[in-house]
This record gives C-alpha cells, sequence and structure tokens, in this order.
C-alpha cells in the first residue's frame, strides 16, 4: 500500500470514529433530554397536588368560617400559576438548547461524511 493510500485509509478511520462520537452524544443527548423531561413531569405532578391539598384545606377553612381562606386559595392558584409558567419557561428553554446541540452534531456529521466520502476508495 503506498503511503497516499495509508494517509487515505487513517484519514478515514479518523473521521468514521469522530462521526460515531457524534452519533454517541447525540444518543446521550436524547436520553439526558428524556430523564429531564420525566424530572420536570413528576415536579410538575407534585406541584399540582400540592396546590390540589391547599385549596382543599382552604375550602375547609371556609366551611367553617374562616374569611381570609378564599382570598388565601386565590393567592394559592395565583402562585401555581406563576410557578407553572417557569416550568414552561425552563422547559422551552432547555428543549432549545437540546434541539441546537443536536442540530450542530448533525451538520458537523454531514460535513464529516462529506469530507470522508471524498476520499478516494
Amino acid at each position: 500500500m503506498t503511503k497516499d493510500k495509508q494517509k487515505i485509509e487513517a484519514d478515514k478511520i479518523v473521521l468514521s470514529k469522530q462521526i460515531r462520537e457524534n452519533e454517541q452524544i447525540s444518543e446521550d443527548l436524547k436520553r439526558e433530554q428524556r430523564k429531564w423531561q420525566e424530572q420536570l413531569e413528576a415536579s410538575k405532578w407534585q406541584m399540582k397536588q400540592q396546590t390540589d391539598q391547599i385549596a382543599s384545606l382552604y375550602q375547609e377553612l371556609a366551611h367553617f368560617g374562616d374569611k381570609t381562606a378564599y382570598y388565601n386559595q386565590e393567592d394559592a392558584q395565583d402562585i401555581y400559576k406563576t410557578v407553572q409558567a417557569v416550568f414552561r419557561s425552563q422547559e422551552e428553554s432547555i428543549e432549545s438548547a437540546y434541539r441546537k446541540s443536536n442540530k450542530q452534531l448533525e451538520e458537523t456529521n454531514e460535513l464529516l461524511y462529506k469530507e470522508r466520502g471524498a476520499l478516494e476508495w
């Protein structure tokens, strides 16, 4: 094998390795995103459960004549809505970051595939 062919083969190996590494990073990002989404959903569910419990307690207090219970219940609902908005904002930001990272990896891999394909076989 000539020196040029050896270099071409070595370049192919390096490019293939880079492609595999990028594909692995992409898979890791997808797993991380799924894990993050599951944690966020669990947090949302817990928040909803706690808000429902608080609302129930305030309803009981109102039933027994506590005049401020209704207003406190409204405050709790406002806090819940604010926290939900924060959750949505974080979710959108993180999903955007994951999409951007994956797109960059895909574009890099596309260039690597082209570069490898341009090498003599």
